[in-house]
């Protein structure tokens, strides 16, 4: 019985005629095509912004980050120019007056001989 139903539909439907194209269906087509191409232009547009305003953000955040970087390594570097002037100005006094000191104990050593063996022995005199 099966069987017979679905004969009875396969001959109606290859004895059926397609249906004609109308000049409705062509104005229709039309339409669609156009409202699918304004689509595709607006999603094109939002792209387009969101692409450029992406690229500026990432610009931005690159001209930030070089200014951090440089404003960081001039710090540190006038860090260091200040730490080697500090260390030369602090040391010169102490040299001087070393040089004084070992003045004067050459001039004592020359009177007296404990202090001219000492310092020979130090490797001053």
């Amino acid at each position: 019985m099966l069987l017979i139903v679905i004969f009875v539909f396969y001959v109606q439907s290859a004895g059926a005629k397609p249906a004609e194209y109308s000049q409705e269906d062509r104005d229709r087509q039309t339409r669609v095509e156009v409202k699918l191409d304004q689509g595709f232009q607006s999603m094109q547009k939002q792209i387009d912004q969101s692409y450029q305003s992406l690229q500026k953000q990432i610009d931005d955040i690159k001209t930030f980050m070089l200014w951090g970087f440089g404003i960081l390594f001039s710090g540190m570097g006038i860090v260091i120019g200040l730490i080697f002037w500090d260390r030369r100005s602090t040391l010169s006094p102490v040299q001087s007056r070393l040089a004084a000191i070992e003045d004067v104990l050459r001039k004592v050593a020359k009177k007296d001989h404990t202090v001219a063996d000492a310092l020979k022995h130090a490797g001053l005199l």
